[in-house]
Formats: C-alpha cells, sequence, structure tokens
C-alpha cells in the first residue's frame, strides 16, 4: 500500500502540469493566430519537426523521434486547441460593421 502513493502523487503532479501546459498553449496560440490575422508569415512545416527531433531523441521514453502516431497525435491536438483559441477573434470579426471596420481602417 505505501508503494502506491508516491507512484499516484506522481501521476496527479503530472496531470495537473499536463492541465496547465494545455492552458498555456491554448492562450499562446491565442496570440500567435491573433498577430497572424494581422500579418502574413511563412510556415515552418513538418521539415522542421522532423529535424528538431534530433535534439529531443534523449528526453523521449518508449517512442522514437519520427513515431507516426506521435506526429498525428499532436497535429490533431495543435488543430483543436488552435480552432478553439481562434474562435473568439473569428466571432469578434464576425460581429463587426463592415462599414465601421473600413472607416476605422
Amino acid at each position: 500500500m505505501v508503494g502506491r502513493f508516491p507512484t499516484r502523487f506522481s501521476l496527479v503532479l503530472i496531470g495537473a502540469f499536463a492541465v496547465m501546459a494545455t492552458l498555456l498553449v491554448g492562450v499562446g496560440l491565442y496570440g500567435v493566430l491573433s498577430t497572424l490575422v494581422r500579418q502574413p508569415t511563412t510556415e515552418i512545416g513538418l521539415f522542421a519537426a522532423f529535424g528538431l527531433t534530433r535534439l529531443m531523441t534523449t528526453m523521449l521514453v518508449g517512442v522514437t523521434g519520427t513515431d507516426p502516431l506521435t506526429f498525428a497525435a499532436i497535429g490533431v491536438d495543435f488543430f483543436a486547441i488552435a480552432t478553439f483559441s481562434s474562435w473568439l477573434p473569428a466571432r469578434r470579426a464576425a460581429a463587426l460593421d463592415p462599414t465601421i471596420a473600413f472607416r476605422e481602417g
């Protein structure tokens, strides 16, 4: 019984950090997407992600650096976060009167 509590505490702590990281990613993506709407930029792309995996292979446990399932899961996760965090600026822009926007712009 005594051995379960440190493991359980570690899992709860990791879960709390994961929730905090997801919130930080959402806020960060909201800021980036708000800026991207105003400025044209280029994408880094998938090749940069594959190139950076060599730097992170020492931190990975039980997963290879170029695991396709991990890349797909992260892609879906980022897409969901980006969709959710871009919803508020899109809703705000949709509610804006075009004549006022052209007059002020």
